[in-house]
C-alpha cells in the first residue's frame, strides 16, 4: 500500500487488504473491481517500525529466524554458545555512526576504513530519512589510532568512541 499509494494502514487494517489479494489469487481474479475497507487511524511511531519490519518480512528483503528453546535454567545461554557466542576481538575500538540515507554511504565508509582495519562487528538499525545508527566493531592497534581518527572524521558522518561506554559493555560480554 504504502509502495503504490503512499498511504500508511495499521497491522488491522491491512488486514482486508492482505484478505482481498489472497482472494483474488486463489480465485484467480484479475481486472475485477473487490473492495477491501482499511484503516490507519490506530498508527503510532511504535507501530511504524513495526509495519515497516514486518513489510521487509512479507517482501523478502528480511528474514526470521525462530527456533524452541528448553524452558529450564541455562537453556537461553546453551543456545547462544550453540550459535557461537560473542568472540573475545583484540583491539577492538567500538564506535557508533549515524550513517546518512542516501546511496553511497556504506561504500565511502568501507573505502575509507576497511582496507586498513579489520571490520569486526556491523550492526545497522535504519531510523529513516534522518540517518541510520550503525555499531561497528574494527580493530585498531593503539598506534594507528590518530590515523583512525583522521579518517573517521574525514567521512563527515557524526561518530561517537563507545569502548569505554558502560551501557555497551554490559551488551558487549
Amino acid at each position: 500500500m504504502f509502495e503504490e499509494k503512499r498511504s500508511i494502514l495499521e497491522p488491522a487494517g491491512a488486514l482486508s487488504l492482505a484478505g482481498a489479494e489472497a482472494y483474488c489469487k486463489y480465485y484467480g481474479l484479475k481486472g475485477a473491481n473487490v473492495v477491501a475497507v482499511t484503516s490507519g487511524a490506530n498508527m503510532n511511531f511504535d507501530r511504524l517500525r513495526l509495519v515497516t519490519e514486518l513489510a521487509d518480512v512479507g517482501r523478502r528483503k528480511e528474514a526470521v529466524l525462530a527456533t524452541y528453546l528448553p524452558e529450564s535454567p541455562g537453556g537461553f545461554n546453551r543456545f547462544c554458545e550453540l550459535m557461537g557466542g560473542r568472540s573475545y576481538v583484540k583491539d577492538e575500538l567500538l564506535c557508533r555512526f549515524v550513517f546518512p540515507e542516501r546511496p553511497g554511504a556504506l561504500m565511502k565508509f568501507l573505502d575509507a576504513l576497511s582496507p586498513l582495519w579489520n571490520i569486526s562487528l556491523f550492526h545497522y538499525r535504519a531510523q529513516g530519512e534522518t540517518g541510520a545508527n550503525v555499531l561497528v566493531g574494527i580493530q585498531v592497534v593503539d598506534t594507528e589510532m590518530d590515523e583512525f581518527r583522521d579518517r573517521a572524521n574525514s567521512l563527515g558522518y557524526v561518530y561517537e568512541v563507545e569502548t569505554r561506554n558502560e551501557a555497551f559493555q554490559l551488551l558487549m560480554r
